[in-house]
């Protein structure tokens, strides 16, 4: 599909929409210019009636750390499964060429192996520590497939993996493990503080995509991939996952913070164990395609949060 006309982020305020938007690209791009709460469907009516979109990429989510995720469990689950349900509607009632669903790799279940395919994803339990977002990300795929078989609404859904990258989540409660890492290890050294206190082993595996590369392969989803029942899973291959303990390491020696890392060693706080995504579908749809080096993209990171302390 050769996308012509405008594309509508919802979203656009947040980490990722604000990439989105800022992409290089002879599309008509644009965002919600207001921070409205899309749970209220009145809210969205008025925004598609005022800017009438050809197509959707619904980025706007409920979202947060592990602890934030399990203090907030109801309000994550109905916020997000209100919105995405909206999302579907307006795109019905407006009559949206193609949607395109931004989902959490948080979906998918505790699988012994830790890799993740497109097919397991509406299978087994999600893990405790993040179910409520996981529920709501599955229901948007169930979503998916039954809009498609009554209204004939084509969308589809996207799994990036963990983010990062310049312009993350500040709020300890809102970013997720390596933003986190960057923000306190940067204050450390600047606070000489002597010891920096971690949560959890630092066992559990993790891989990372840099921002600009998920939003540019959204785009490219929502232009190529066509497939309204299984989502696809967006992450670098080969994977670039690493521990948490090994992340806090490299974070510090990058940032040349010198005193104790402390690790409270209570596995609860590890969440998954692993988690890596299996990107042959990608590797198969879009070959070619080139990700920002996991070291580059963290130096960056570490800069830009560097020099918000000038």
């Amino acid at each position: 599909m050769k996308l012509e006309g405008k594309v509508l982020v919802l979203g656009s305020k947040g980490f990722l929409g604000q990439h989105l938007i800022n992409l290089k690209t002879s599309l008509d791009i644009v965002g919600d210019a207001r921070l409205e709460d899309w749970t209220n469907y009145e809210n969205l009516q008025s925004l598609f009636s005022n800017r009438p979109p050809d197509y959707v990429i619904n980025a706007a989510a409920k979202q947060g750390s592990m602890q934030f995720g399990k203090k907030y469990c109801a309000d994550v689950f109905t916020t997000n499964t209100v919105l995405s349900l909206n999302v579907f509607k307006a795109c019905i009632e407006f009559k949206v060429k193609k949607l395109a669903n931004v989902l959490s790799s948080c979906g998918y279940p505790n699988l012994s192996d830790g890799i993740c395919s497109e097919v397991d994803y509406m299978t087994y339990t999600a893990h405790p520590s993040v179910e409520a977002n996981a529920w709501a990300k599955r229901n948007t795929v169930r979503a998916m497939r039954l809009f498609k078989q009554q209204h004939g609404l084509n969308s589809i859904c996207v799994i990036p993996t963990t983010l990062f990258g310049k312009n993350d989540y500040l709020d300890l409660n809102k970013t997720k493990a390596l933003m986190a890492l960057v923000k306190r290890f940067v204050d450390a050294k600047n606070t000489n503080k002597p010891i920096v206190k971690l949560q959890g082993t630092g066992a559990a595996i993790r891989e990372y995509i840099h921002v600009t590369d998920a939003a540019k392969l959204i785009l490219w989803a929502l232009e190529n991939y066509e497939d309204t029942y299984w989502p696809i899973n967006l992450a670098p291959f080969p994977s670039q996952d690493i521990s948490i303990k090994n992340l806090a390491e490299l974070i510090a020696t990058k940032v040349g913070y010198q005193g104790d890392i402390i690790w409270d060693g209570d596995p609860k706080d590890d969440g998954q164990i692993r988690k890596t995504l299996d990107t042959r579908k990608l590797q198969w749809l879009n070959p070619s395609f080139k990700f920002t080096p996991f070291d580059q993209g963290l130096t960056n990171t570490i800069r830009w949060y560097q020099s918000l302390n000038v």
